[in-house]
């Protein structure tokens, strides 16, 4: 049942204040061949729909639930068997993946995380890294919101807007010593050059800079690195939602033969200096215009974020 979304599911951001009562976004498979007969021999990587549900937990993660309110994030484009296709050649796989763990913003007190959308065969959705937030982690899958590019939709199917498109959101952190939000990804490609672990760093968690790679493919061990996360173990928050100096990717190995059969890595790192973004300019005034009479915004700002300035005259010396 599509619209049960309750299929393949994996929790996927446990988070908790208390250590008893768990909350988490869940990560929730579909696949074409439920309702498409030439689906049934291929791959579900071909026909893949995916979507995001919220469970919770009273007993310290023992069992988790469903509440009522338990869709996430749902894809209103059911699979069209007419249509859609599901072989290597031409595979189709749209929908909410990945949930980030979530961190609380010190700044508005929201709870934050982020997913992956990758666009249906109809174009509803868009492609990249998606932002969502909740005021209150325990009221339900409802209570969550999706950045749209102009506010915040509450809606189950909202169209975000994505981001970055050049990251895929698998660990979210506040780095202390870089004084960013700092997001890990994998990426990868089939000659294996640019496969690896790549970070990107944000001040607001809307504008992120380009990846860097952290971690390099193991080419003794096939299939690494997979779901790449940054933890420090000197962070004192209960759910480590910050990071220092000095922390560890974890990381998963897959069997060379493929299936779940997976096992945990970290990779000690250390960042230096050089890592640290510059301080960026909120505004620059070169006031090479040539006069100004009091009109507002007659000043240029030429940093790029429109922050126009008046010109404040007293005889020959001008100043904003």
């Amino acid at each position: 049942n599509y619209d049960n979304h309750k299929y393949h599911s994996w929790v996927a951001a446990p988070y908790t204040e208390d250590g008893i009562n768990i909350y988490s976004p869940v990560h929730n498979e579909w696949y074409g061949k439920f309702v498409d007969p030439k689906c049934t021999n291929e791959s579900q990587l071909y026909q893949w729909v995916n979507s995001l549900t919220y469970v919770s937990s009273s007993n310290s993660g023992a069992t988790y639930t469903y509440p009522i309110d338990y869709k996430l994030w749902t894809h209103p484009v059911h699979w069209d068997p007419n249509t859609f296709t599901c072989t290597q050649q031409n595979p189709t796989s749209y929908g909410a993946y990945h949930p980030s763990n979530i961190i609380k913003s010190p700044t508005d007190n929201y709870y934050y995380a982020m997913y992956q959308s990758s666009p249906d065969p109809t174009n509803y959705t868009k492609d990249g890294t998606c932002l969502m937030r909740t005021s209150n982690i325990t009221s339900g899958a409802s209570a969550w919101e999706v950045w749209t590019g102009s506010g915040w939709d509450s809606s189950v199917t909202a169209v975000c807007q994505p981001v970055t498109t050049q990251m895929l959101p698998q660990s979210l952190t506040f780095n202390t010593y870089l004084n960013s939000y700092i997001m890990l990804s994998n990426k990868w490609d089939s000659s294996g050059a640019s496969t690896g672990v790549y970070y990107s760093l944000s001040k607001d968690l809307f504008n992120w800079s380009a990846p860097v790679k952290i971690l390099n493919q193991d080419p003794t061990i096939p299939n690494t690195p997979y779901y790449p996360s940054l933890l420090d173990p000197q962070d004192t928050s209960r759910n480590f939602e910050k990071t220092g100096q000095e922390a560890y990717i974890y990381y998963t190995k897959s069997d060379p033969t493929g299936g779940l059969d997976r096992d945990m890595l970290r990779q000690k790192i250390r960042f230096l200096p050089a890592a640290i973004p510059p301080q960026p300019i909120d505004s620059f005034w070169s006031m090479e215009e040539a006069s100004w009479n009091g009109t507002v915004g007659e000043v240029i700002d030429s940093s790029g974020n429109t922050n126009h300035a008046t010109a404040t005259c007293i005889g020959a010396v001008c100043s904003v």
